[in-house]
């Protein structure tokens, strides 16, 4: 028997849901080539685009063309949704998988979905995608490639939920950091939250749009199923992003809290250099006049004249900084 992954190059999994209701298979080791995949049911291929064979066989998949097939392996990694002769094609994010199970980064897949196939493609592995991988595997089933996609949407936005409860723990540290006065890079930290947070944000603003575009354009040939999903996943993805707003806006304010202390902490040192300068001022006058060799110098021939000119240095350095501090007072009050 000739193996699919041979006779698809590129292809990582496939799998078929027969429509009895809970017949999940896999179609690895079968005799099948693009177009004699199974033709009852749903099938779902996943694809390694780096294999640049894969664009031929794409566009022998049914109900595929060339256009489409290009559209799949393509290496745009903006976000679009678009309907190709009847197929909904486009490219979506999902969660890079990240060994040390921290996510972190967000990839990109690009899809082809018909009303019984969903071809996905990515370049890098996903975490998205093994997840929905797993369940299938487990014998979860899916009456139609549309609820699959969704599915897949679906998963991500669950990486995403948890992912944001990471970043707001994080945030919460900081918080509290901030308000002990502990020592600590909290604006590096905030300055690394925020940039995350602007990167999702521009990942649900996008998806959300691209959703809500897609379902209220006139498209005849998108069926009603397709238009109740992105609708619903276009509202889940806004609700989400409303979240991801108030995290940036939270770390804005800490951020400008942190530039705030940072300020009083910096007049509050210069406040004190301009004390000793002002106090330190008439005792370097008297010294410094002390400091002539003229004849006839004050206190010269006097027995005791250095005490007389130290207790002079003092009371100097004293009145100064006693008007010193009395300006500030009165300022102040």
């Amino acid at each position: 028997m000739t193996d699919l992954h041979q006779a698809f190059p590129g292809l990582i999994w496939a799998f078929h849901f027969a429509p009895d209701g809970n017949s999940v298979s896999s179609l690895d080791g079968e005799a099948s080539l693009p177009e004699n995949l199974p033709t009852d049911g749903c099938v779902w291929l996943h694809l390694a685009v780096p294999d640049g064979r894969i664009e031929a066989q794409i566009a022998r998949l049914p109900g595929l063309d060339g256009r489409i097939a290009a559209a799949v392996v393509s290496r745009d990694r903006h976000l679009i949704l678009s309907v190709m002769g009847g197929v909904l094609t486009g490219t979506m994010p999902g969660f890079l998988n990240d060994l040390t199970d921290e996510i972190r980064e967000v990839g990109h897949f690009h899809f082809a979905l018909t009303d019984r196939l969903l071809v996905t493609a990515r370049r890098l592995p996903l975490q998205t995608m093994s997840a929905i991988r797993t369940e299938v595997a487990s014998g979860r089933w899916f009456a139609q490639t549309i609820d699959l996609f969704a599915a897949v949407s679906a998963s991500f936005e669950r990486d995403l939920e948890e992912h944001l409860d990471r970043l707001t723990d994080e945030m919460d540290g900081i918080e509290e950091e901030i308000h002990e006065q502990r020592r600590g890079d909290q604006h590096g930290q905030l300055g690394s939250l925020r940039r995350e947070i602007a990167r999702i944000h521009r990942t649900l603003r996008t998806s959300a749009r691209l959703f809500h575009r897609m379902d209220s354009r006139p498209e005849p040939t998108l069926p009603a199923p397709a238009r109740a999903m992105l609708e619903q996943r276009g509202h889940h993805m806004a609700a989400l992003d409303q979240d991801v707003i108030l995290l940036q806006e939270r770390a804005r304010l800490l951020t400008d809290e942190i530039s705030t202390r940072r300020q009083d902490q910096i007049n509050q040192n210069l406040f004190i250099l301009s004390l000793f300068t002002v106090v330190l001022m008439p005792p370097t006058l008297i010294t410094g006049f002390f400091g002539m060799n003229t004849k006839d110098m004050f206190l010269q021939d006097v027995p005791g004249g250095t005490v007389y000119a130290a207790i002079l240095v003092i009371a100097s350095a004293a009145l100064a900084g006693w008007l010193t501090l009395r300006h500030f007072g009165a300022r102040r009050s």
